[in-house]
């Protein structure tokens, strides 16, 4: 038998996790972009690819979902706070951009 808690749970997981239809509230992919991108920028390159590393990990878990706003997953090295999963997918492209970006820059001053 499944407690109150627990229903609830599992319940606001669900919700937190559809997708949005048109008309309702918008997917903040694009707010977590922007709030990644600012904290990014004061990162120096080791530690972006640390917390790359680290994301990636957590997103390539079996139990990993893109949920909107329960934040339920933990990252080493990034910080000491549960995150969403949309905002670590929305991190993770930030990352792939940033380093991206100084491998090409990098390549384009050997050159």
């Amino acid at each position: 038998m499944t407690t109150l808690r627990e229903g609830l749970r599992r319940l606001i997981e669900r919700l937190a996790s559809e997708s949005t239809v048109a008309g309702d509230e918008p997917y903040p992919d694009f707010a977590y972009m922007i709030y990644w991108t600012k904290q990014v920028r004061s990162w120096a390159q080791a530690q972006r690819v640390l917390v790359q590393r680290r994301v990636l990990e957590v997103v390539s878990a079996e139990d990993f979902t893109a949920n909107r706003y329960l934040r339920k997953y933990r990252v080493p090295e990034l910080d000491d706070l549960a995150h969403a999963g949309a905002s670590l997918t929305a991190l993770l492209r930030v990352l792939d951009a940033f380093l991206e970006t100084q491998s090409t820059e990098g390549s384009e001053v050997d050159q």
